[in-house]
């Protein structure tokens, strides 16, 4: 499946109660991986000026704890915007891995927690779903926060 003639889909990320996220390739920029958050059809009005709205807020943040937004798709038959992709899953998944971290590694989740929260109030955005689903990590131990719940 192919999504605006661009982004092939490689397999399903997510789903939530207003959109999709899928982890695709850009084949307009070779093999370059992206997450392409699709929103439903069915939604109302009121959701679709909100996720506009959180659009336009995260062009505002540039920060390496903070998810990326490469291109926002407004067409009469496709609202969807297209995210770096992480590669490591999220913090609720690593919570219930079971998995020991060291504390050293707590504390530098925190901090980049903290870091990301820092620029995104910078950009006088507040984050109004901040849950452990939200936050990303990469396999390189980067932590970033997505969708800003606006």
């Amino acid at each position: 499946m192919t999504v605006h003639d661009r982004y092939v889909v490689e397999r399903t990320i997510g789903v939530g109660s207003n959109a999709m996220v899928y982890k695709c390739r850009d084949r307009k920029l070779g093999k370059r991986i992206v997450a392409i958050k699709v929103m439903f059809r069915n939604v109302n009005d009121e959701i679709l000026t909100r996720f506009r709205r959180e659009i336009c807020y995260t062009y505002k943040v540039i920060h390496t704890n903070v998810v990326r937004t490469f291109e926002f798709v407004d067409e009469p038959d496709l609202i969807a915007i297209t995210l770096e992709y992480i590669d490591g899953g999220d913090l609720r998944d690593l919570m219930a891995s079971g998995q020991k971290l060291s504390l050293n590694t707590i504390v530098d989740i925190l901090l980049q927690i903290g870091m990301g929260l820092k620029a995104i109030h910078d950009a006088e955005i507040v984050h109004r779903d901040l849950k452990p689903e939200n936050i990303l990590l990469d396999k390189a131990g980067r932590v970033v926060i997505s969708d800003f719940g606006i």
